[in-house]
């Protein structure tokens, strides 16, 4: 009998016409034109596809455009998308205090109608017997666990010990976590591991974006899938640091006029580079946002997600209106630790510091110039402060006209470059917190040229 593709979405129509509530849309939406501040709890709740109605999910999405970026939204601040008429029939609600209940109920008719669907294919597909069917049973798994991907509830210590046992015969096993590609820092971290939010924080210039790149690079060379989210360079400029590292060529002299040699060299590692398996997205997000964009890419890859970055920190907008920007950091700190628990991932995480530690003579970074919130001290697993001394001798070359004589400027120059020639090609990783582990410095190569970090070469090794 020839298989008819049609009769499963037909009859999964015909079961889910009944399973949608068009008042209860426009309802939510009205309540979230009159009170934008019921949005940040909402979209916890529901998502575009959850709605029935096409247009009801692009006005939610509209609305939530808006309020992420601090606009108000309603049905004026609308009306250049969407029909004015319709937006003003809807903005007005019976309640304004159900906003949540209206959310609910879209979510669960939604998921009955998705499972309803699943339903429907699979019994279609176990009739045919043209697909093997662990390859059925486990298509119809994936859908269902789309379903409803909220993760969490409690577990019996039996389930606890168990894991933990589990995690002490991969380490006796030598299956440490995943590597960060430098040696010294994954003998002291143990590499990074599940549901980990690891803070990389430095003043700028000091190369936090390079050492979390290179991270995501060593990851993605194991054959482990990164996700990268780039909220400050784009992803042209992360790709030409990329080429960068693999070719010797530097961003910089990439933006110049190239020689026919370097555009070859550029061309010969290009393939190499591309085939890792690294994501970028480099769109603004609010951190509601930033947790839907990771778990959407998480199920379109089968559920494969090792590593996720977020470069950087303040850049990040929470979809409340908290009442000051350390309240605000707090949250979104929160948030990317349950994140980290969800995806059971490490998620690494770079943050800014306070320029108040530029006043100290010694500029090494300590814990209470993470800026914006103590939160972060107290949310994250580990802290790594990045410090290159380098950058700051730099900045002390001596100037001939300061001195009186030419022999005091002979001094003071001679006295700087020992300094500078002891700080060149160095930096320090400072473990300010490692809840598994134990505290210290690290000390790295930092390549200037091609912006990385690199294992340093000890005296007598090959």
């Amino acid at each position: 009998m020839p298989r008819d593709d049609t009769a499963a979405p037909l009859r999964a129509a015909e079961r889910t016409a009944a399973l949608t509530n068009t008042e209860a849309e426009q309802c939510l939406l009205g309540t979230l034109m009159r009170r934008n501040e019921v949005f940040h709890r909402v979209v916890e709740i529901v998502r575009l596809t959850d709605f029935a109605v096409p247009l009801h999910a692009h006005i939610f999405e509209a609305i939530g455009r808006l309020v992420s970026r601090g606009d108000e939204a309603n049905p004026v601040t609308l009306q250049h998308e969407f029909d004015s008429h319709y937006l003003a029939g809807i903005s007005n609600p019976p309640t304004l205090i159900n906003g949540e209940g209206y959310a609910r109920l879209i979510r669960d008719l939604a998921q009955r109608r998705t499972f309803i669907v699943a339903c429907e294919e699979g019994i279609d597909a176990a009739s045919h017997t043209d697909r093997p069917f662990s390859e059925i049973t486990e298509t119809f798994d994936r859908r269902v666990i789309e379903v409803d991907d909220i993760s969490g509830g409690a577990k019996q210590m039996s389930a606890v010990v168990d894991a933990a046992l589990a995690a002490a015969e991969r380490t006796y096993k030598g299956e440490t976590g995943l590597t960060t590609g430098l040696v010294d820092l994954d003998d002291r971290l143990g590499g990074l591991h599940p549901s980990e939010l690891v803070i990389l924080a430095g003043r700028p210039g000091m190369g936090k974006s390079a050492l979390a790149l290179g991270i995501g690079r060593a990851v993605a060379r194991s054959g482990k899938e990164v996700l990268i989210f780039s909220l400050e360079m784009s992803d042209e400029q992360l790709g030409a640091r990329e080429l960068a590292v693999a070719s010797g060529i530097s961003a910089q002299d990439q933006r110049r006029a190239i020689s026919h040699e370097q555009m070859d060299a550029l061309i010969s590692v290009a393939e190499e580079v591309a085939a890792l398996p690294v994501w970028i997205d480099d769109a603004p997000a609010t951190s509601a946002h930033l947790r839907a964009r990771v778990m959407r890419h998480k199920r379109r890859r089968g559920g494969a997600l090792d590593l996720v970055i977020v470069d950087y920190l303040q850049l990040v907008r929470s979809n409340a209106r908290p009442e000051n920007r350390v309240q605000e950091v707090s949250a979104i700190v929160r948030e990317l630790k349950e994140l980290a628990k969800e995806l059971r991932a490490p998620v690494i995480v770079l943050s800014q510091l306070s320029r108040a530690l530029e006043l100290r003579p010694d500029k090494r970074p300590l814990p209470a110039d993470l800026r914006d919130s103590g939160e972060i001290e107290q949310v994250a697993d580990t802290i790594i402060f990045v410090y290159r001394e380098e950058y700051y001798v730099e900045r002390t070359r001596p100037q001939l006209e300061s001195f009186e004589s030419d022999d005091k400027f002979a001094a003071a120059f001679q006295k700087y470059s020992d300094k500078l020639a002891r700080a060149h090609g160095v930096a320090e990783l400072i473990i300010s917190k490692n809840r598994q582990g134990g505290i210290g410095t690290v000390r790295v190569q930092f390549d200037a040229e091609r912006i990385r970090f690199q294992n340093l070469t000890r005296r007598g090794d090959p």
